[in-house]
């Protein structure tokens, strides 16, 4: 085989490599919750102590991290990487471009309570859904054209839906039952503030 062959193989192989890894990172194909488990579970040789351990070690670095707020938080201008709940560190996955400068309602990922907004203009409010999840408030939503990939142990958020709000209070439920579903507002265009989290 001559070397300008080998040469072109060489490329091919890398260039396929490269295209594999954005894939599997950009939809998540593998269950990374699931391996990490099991990885914890095959390398102890007490298991149910191993768990234990895990749960406070990660209970510990989530503090450490600010993730540990149980109750909602605003956080202002989303950013790629930027943390969806307030206890938990999942992120998006998928078309983070389309939410880029949006307000984010950081709630705890297993919240059960209403979230009670008082909107001092007009304000769209998103929410993202997941298939597990009771949805039947959304039903008068409209669906966005685009979708996202909030990855969590329980539930996987995608649908992204929308609804116009005026001036009011607004009370939101949580979502659930197996996660809380995340909440975007946008103020993108406007240097006032246009709401007030309720406690």
């Amino acid at each position: 085989m001559s070397f300008k062959k080998k040469i072109i193989i060489y490329l091919s192989l890398l260039l396929i490599m490269f295209a594999w890894g954005y894939l599997t990172h950009k939809t998540n194909i593998f269950p990374h919750n699931v391996l990490r488990t099991a990885k914890k579970l095959i390398s102890s040789k007490d298991s149910k102590y191993h768990i234990y351990e895990n749960q406070k070690l990660d209970k510990e670095w989530l503090i450490s991290q600010g993730l540990n707020n149980p109750y909602p938080t605003i956080f202002l201008n989303y950013q790629p990487g930027s943390h969806i709940f307030n206890d938990r560190n999942y992120i998006n996955h998928l078309n983070d471009k389309e939410l880029i400068g949006l307000t984010l309602l950081q709630v705890p990922r297993h919240y059960n309570k209403n979230i009670e907004i008082e909107l001092f203009d007009k304000v769209t409010i998103f929410r993202v859904l997941c298939d597990k999840n009771n949805n039947e408030e959304y039903k008068d939503w409209e669906k966005v054209k685009f979708k996202v990939n909030i990855i969590g142990f329980s539930c996987k958020h995608t649908i992204v839906v929308k609804k116009e709000f005026n001036k009011q209070t607004v009370i939101l439920l949580p979502g659930g039952p197996h996660s809380t579903d995340p909440i975007f507002l946008d103020e993108k265009f406007n240097y006032k503030r246009k709401f007030l989290l309720k406690e």
